[in-house]
């Protein structure tokens, strides 16, 4: 038995939301809840209790029906920190074992910094972690946490695991916070390249989400919100020639100018770390499969 999943969904890659790890492909994404954090606000109703959201009777063999039927490019376990979960780490074993594609986990930085024994049992079965930075978490940081998120992050991939950023941003004034810490780390967005994805929780206007992201890819970050329905917003621009790579509109692809060897059509400079999906697909996705 798999405690806290509550939904399981095939989904568009960029509502996970990822930007450079199988554009325009899909993805099986498996919901935890009663996350740790009990954050007020969360974009994957993570914080929900088993008291006001159905836990799913799924059984591993069930999922990895899903699995082969949909061929997805990607298995998420996401949502409420899903390596902490009560039989979440036999369900990967069963899924790996059946399932040669990327499976990728979803952690928040400061509880995977402080939960490395769960994290390290994961460690060896998944391909990619989505590394969660919440707003409310770094209204102060120092250089010490600072220092810990980096020492985390350069640990990682120096395991050769792909890491991609999603920064949440519940309020304006916290959002300015979050992004002077992740100012504190802008030689390892710079050079390892690893994308930094933004949801933007509160109602505020497209040209002040632009002007957060545009400070960002002017200091050499891969900076976008995947699921905003801005082009200019959602869409991933050349850290070279600054022409639009991957242009998105509300979670969706709307045109790739980068093959599948990661090289920029418009200028040749060349992504390592890009994932091209096995079949592109266009249309918004969102289906409950259990």
């Amino acid at each position: 038995m798999i405690e806290l999943l509550s939904s399981v969904t095939i989904v568009n890659v960029e509502k996970i939301p990822l930007s450079f790890c199988y554009s325009g492909g899909i993805a099986l994404n498996l919901n935890f809840i009663e996350c740790p954090l009990s954050c007020n606000i969360c974009p994957w109703e993570a914080n929900l209790s088993r008291k006001s959201a159905e836990i799913l009777n799924a059984r591993p063999l069930s999922i990895i029906e899903v699995i082969n039927k949909y061929s997805p490019d990607i298995v998420m376990f996401h949502g409420g920190e899903p390596y902490t979960v009560k039989g979440a780490i036999q369900l990967l074993k069963e899924v790996r074992n059946s399932y040669n594609g990327f499976i990728g986990v979803k952690v928040n930085i400061l509880h995977a910094i402080n939960s490395m024994a769960h994290l390290k049992e994961f460690l060896p079965y998944i391909n990619l972690l989505l590394v969660e930075f919440v707003d409310t978490n770094f209204c102060e940081i120092s250089q010490q946490s600072a220092d810990d998120i980096n020492s985390f992050l350069h640990s990682i991939l120096s395991v050769h695991k792909y890491v991609e950023v999603v920064a949440i941003a519940t309020s304006k004034s916290c959002s300015e916070s979050l992004t002077n810490a992740i100012g504190k780390l802008i030689d390892l967005f710079r050079v390892s390249l690893v994308p930094l994805n933004w949801i933007f929780m509160e109602s505020i206007s497209s040209n002040l989400k632009l002007n957060t992201l545009d400070k960002l890819r002017k200091l050499g970050v891969i900076a976008q919100a995947p699921l905003e329905d801005s082009a200019e917003v959602a869409s991933t621009f050349c850290k070279s020639c600054k022409n639009p790579i991957i242009v998105r509109q509300g979670g969706q692809l709307i045109k790739l100018s980068i093959d599948r060897n990661g090289i920029c059509r418009y200028c040749g400079y060349r992504y390592e770390n890009f994932k091209y999906a096995k079949r592109i697909v266009k249309n918004p996705i969102e289906i409950q499969v259990l």
